[in-house]
């Protein structure tokens, strides 16, 4: 099968290591490659062992593989240290890598291989990198990965509990070159004002939750974002209202405030934004509030996302905003908006489709 360019190898039970050697063998011109090798650590025999280190001296003969896209997920060490690592050593082309479930035993082992295959030069076209699951004294050598990408990450998709340790490597190594950014766990306030002040070339971020009080981020207020080309912006600020007093005076006076003030100065210079989710326990986008009139030049806005924040406040008054501020509104995800805004923005744009799930989980379905 060599001219056979695109693959999906699923095994949900241990299987002999020389038949997956075999079948890469095989497929020498896969350009696409998804290799799953499922199981359960206890049912390793002695012989399953005997047999993956015979087929890892024949990966270790195996010519270069054409890969462009690598996905690789296993629970298993054998896999991991037998297959995938070898696999890893063949693949000069490699721009697209998918770690899932490193996240088992032995992935620290996992991402040091990693690093010295990258030092080796030897993935020297990789652009594009989704980690599986980290623990968080393992976050330590993914900096290390970050540091040695020969041109820089376009994208990172990055699962780990401390993601404020990558902010660094990133902006030192990756300002150039990375345009997409999802982190799945929570990171700080400063470390996502520090991103999108030193990521210029960022097209798309996420970032599930911020983590602590926004009070340490106060020194960053006066600092302009240089993402200035960001297309979709999903952002979940979290419950602030534990840290800010709840009267009107109180919070006109809060941290809180003067961050979200912030937030809205630098998102209305997103002229090229797509698609917005900003969620916060203080958060509406009524027009009291008065941050929905500071986003009328968001003429290219296609998808709004409300799921987190106070959207039972919308009215007739934000729907008609919304109809005559923003011309390409396709989606409004939302979960509890009144039926006049409803029905007032569909009187006046009824292209409009209203989802009540979170965007982000639509574009994964998508995906």
């Amino acid at each position: 099968m060599p001219h056979l360019e695109s693959l999906g190898l699923k095994c949900d039970a241990l299987v002999n290591g020389n038949v997956v050697q075999q079948v890469l063998s095989l497929c020498s011109g896969l350009k696409c490659l998804s290799l799953r090798l499922l199981g359960y650590p206890s049912s390793v025999q002695k012989k399953d062992l005997q047999e993956y280190r015979q087929a890892r001296g024949m990966m270790e003969t195996m010519s270069e593989m054409q890969l462009h896209e690598l996905s690789l997920d296993t629970s298993l060490k054998i896999c991991r240290e037998n297959i995938f690592h070898p696999l890893l050593e063949r693949c000069p082309r490699l721009e697209k890598l998918e770690l899932e479930s490193i996240y088992y035993g032995h992935n620290e082992l996992a991402l040091q291989h990693l690093v010295k295959t990258l030092k080796e030069n030897k993935l020297s076209r990789l652009r594009h990198l989704t980690m599986g699951g980290l623990y968080s004294d393992q976050e330590t050598v993914l900096v290390e990965v970050l540091s040695h990408v020969a041109c820089g990450f376009e994208t990172l998709i990055f699962p780990g509990k401390n993601g404020n340790l990558v902010v660094q490597p990133l902006i030192q190594f990756h300002s150039r070159t990375l345009a997409r950014l999802d982190f799945r766990r929570a990171i700080s306030f400063p470390s996502l004002l520090r991103l999108m002040i030193g990521l210029p070339c960022l097209r798309t971020i996420t970032v599930p939750e911020i983590d602590g009080k926004p009070h340490a981020a106060v020194s960053l207020l006066d600092m302009q974002w240089g993402c200035l080309d960001l297309r979709c912006l999903r952002l979940n600020l979290g419950e602030w209202r534990r840290y800010a007093a709840i009267s009107r005076e109180g919070w006109m006076h809060s941290v809180e405030k003067a961050v979200l003030d912030y937030l809205f100065l630098e998102v209305a210079k997103l002229t090229s934004l797509q698609e917005l989710s900003i969620g916060s326990g203080q958060l509406s986008f009524c027009m009291s509030m008065g941050y929905l009139e500071q986003l009328a030049g968001l003429k290219q806005l296609e998808i709004l996302d409300l799921t987190h924040t106070q959207d039972e406040d919308l009215g007739v008054y934000e729907a008609q905003w919304m109809a005559e501020n923003w011309p390409r509104l396709l989606q409004i995800h939302e979960q509890h908006t009144s039926t006049s805004f409803k029905e007032t923005l569909l009187k006046k744009r009824p292209g409009v489709e209203f989802f009540k799930e979170p965007s982000y989980n639509a574009q994964l379905s998508d995906d």
